[in-house]
This record gives C-alpha cells, sequence and structure tokens, in this order.
C-alpha cells in the first residue's frame, strides 16, 4: 500500500505530513492476522479512528469527510467511508483521493501503488510532497 504525504489545511495551504497510512493495531476488526488502512480526506478524522482501532470497545467516531482503504494479509482490498460499512474490492487494485483517477490507470499499466502514487503526483496538484509505502511481509 502507498500515499503521498501531502495535506491540504482548508485555507489552502499545503503542508508535509508524516503518514496517510498505518498498520492497522487491531485487525481482528477485518478478520485477518494483518492489515493496513489508508486515509484520504478530512485529516482531523485520522486520529480518532485510528485510537478506534486501538480499542474498538469505546464510542465509534464519526467519519466525516474521508474515505478509507483496507489492505489485508489474505489479499483483500476493503473501501469505507465509515466503520460500520466496508466494501469488498475485487478488482487487482484500488485507490482513493483526488489523484485516484491518476493512479488506477498508472496500476492498470503495471506501475505498482508507489509507482503509481508518484505518477499521480505529476499530473493532481492535490497529491504529492514526499509518499509512503508499507509492504505485507510473510512470517
Amino acid at each position: 500500500m502507498a500515499g503521498d504525504r501531502q495535506f491540504t489545511h482548508a485555507s489552502g495551504m499545503k503542508l508535509t505530513g508524516s503518514t496517510k497510512i498505518h498498520q492497522v493495531p487491531l485487525p481482528e476488526v477485518f478478520d485477518c492476522r494483518k492489515a493496513f488502512i489508508g486515509f484520504c480526506g478530512n485529516a482531523d478524522n485520522f486520529g480518532p479512528i485510528l485510537t478506534w482501532l486501538h480499542n474498538p470497545l469505546e464510542k465509534q467516531p464519526k467519519c466525516r469527510g474521508i474515505e478509507m482503504l483496507v489492505l489485508t494479509d489474505k489479499g483483500y482490498i476493503l473501501h469505507g467511508t465509515t466503520l460500520n460499512n466496508w466494501m469488498r474490492i475485487t478488482e487487482p487494485h484500488f485507490s482513493v483521493g483526488s489523484g485516484m483517477h491518476f493512479a488506477q490507470a498508472a496500476m492498470a499499466s503495471g506501475k505498482d501503488p508507489y509507482e503509481a502514487v508518484k505518477i499521480a503526483s505529476k499530473f493532481d496538484p492535490n497529491t504529492g510532497m514526499g509518499f509512503t509505502k508499507l509492504i505485507m511481509k510473510e512470517k
């Protein structure tokens, strides 16, 4: 799973963040041993969701203005805009965010997700400022 590191403030100012993708602390939520979650949209909501994934017994946060993509160690891709309603994607690859169409085209032409995000950043002004890649390693 790969993503850019650009965060855009409501004022339009662009900032470099640490990452938009994380290893999920409780993969049981997604019925797997290991999973990554990637976010796009309103970054104010990323933290509460990650906190809830650490402790799903707490009250579930609202998910406003975001999309999430999960990649599991079973090879499943899940897409959601809430924590209750996940759609399994059966395509070999998928992307979210403002540069998603460019990334999808790059992956359809054989590029890996990391290269696809880099390509998307050349065409989408809201994608860029560095890139992160997490690799699912087998034990």
